[in-house]
């Protein structure tokens, strides 16, 4: 600290709980040998405990050690916690954790178990000039020291730590809970997915069985049928293929008969045509009978037309 542009050590000690950084460490000055505690400090008690706002209110993350010392130190430059013991004058003040007989005659709550220290920190000395603020106790610099932290602030300061404590439990529990609430409803969608793939695997399943029930239902009835037509023709006695492709109709025999025409005179032109080429056919012979011809075929494929009409009316199947 710096107390009147000279720059001074004051030791002090942080006792690291099991339960930081979410709660403040216990902070204690420790006086030497040469030193001895300011009666009536408005931050320091008798015991050596600090009390300080930033303590109070310390919020994690953002509360560090390295600016609570910061603090600490531009406090203690106004008002120095210590003062160098006369000489001559009684042993050195000790300053330790709050025991119970410390409680018995200065009674002070605590929030935090004593526990041995892990980390101390102090002020270094920078530049020239050593020693303490020399000074009566309970004054300092002619000025008298009133300002004493009340039972009922050191109350509100433990009931403050417990409050925090118990708060940031409830809430580590609270985020766990919402962890595992978010883990459930995840799962609970992957199987509602999963349920609904499944059910639409399954539907498919089922219709294409259907289809499959109903085509084999369909080629049983086929197989029936044909067993039943063999079983009904099998003392037929055998056909030529003329007389298997012979229709028994009359129409349909007419229209092969003019169909079978119109095909025969399609391949004597032909012949006609070639004849004429090769100078075997001449050519008043080879008009002369393609206009007879011609006649004919015209007849023919009329009369095949109206044929297929009346055999297409009466629903008969027609392949010429």
């Amino acid at each position: 600290m710096v107390y009147n542009g000279t720059q001074y050590n004051v030791p002090i000690v942080y006792w690291i709980t099991d339960y930081f950084p979410q709660y403040p460490p216990v902070v204690l000055v420790q006086p030497t040998p040469n030193m001895a505690i300011k009666p009536r400090h408005p931050h320091v008690g008798s015991d050596g405990t600090v009390y300080h706002p930033y303590i109070t209110n310390w919020r994690p993350p953002a509360s560090r050690l390295t600016d609570l010392t910061k603090q600490l130190s531009t406090v203690f430059g106004k008002d120095p916690p210590v003062f160098a013991r006369p000489s001559g004058a009684a042993g050195p003040q000790p300053a330790h954790p709050p025991s119970a007989a410390t409680s018995a005659s200065h009674p002070r709550p605590s929030a935090y178990p004593p526990q041995q220290p892990h980390q101390q920190y102090d002020f270094q000395q920078a530049g020239k000039g050593s020693g303490y603020p020399t000074g009566q106790p309970g004054q300092y610099g002619g000025q008298q020291v009133s300002s004493v932290p009340t039972e009922e602030q050191r109350l509100e300061n433990l009931r403050q730590t417990v409050t925090a404590k118990v708060t940031s439990l409830l809430q580590a529990k609270l985020r766990n809970f919402e962890r595992e609430i978010a883990d459930a409803k995840a799962v609970r969608l992957t199987q509602i997915k999963e349920e609904e793939d499944l059910k639409h695997a399954i539907a498919e399943m089922e219709s294409s069985k259907a289809q499959k029930e109903e085509s084999l239902e369909m080629f049983r009835k086929r197989e029936k049928e044909l067993e039943d037509w063999l079983r009904e023709n099998e003392h037929m006695e055998e056909m030529g293929p003329d007389e298997l492709l012979r229709p028994t109709l009359a129409l349909p025999q007419q229209l092969e008969r003019v169909t079978a025409e119109d095909v025969v005179i399609d391949e004597t032109l032909y012949v006609l045509d070639k004849g004429l080429e090769n100078g075997r056919v001449p050519l008043e012979r080879l008009m002369s009978e393609v206009k007879k011809l011609a006649r004919r075929q015209f007849k023919a494929r009329a009369l095949r037309g109206k044929l297929m009409e009346k055999l297409k009316a009466a629903g008969v199947d027609v392949r010429y």
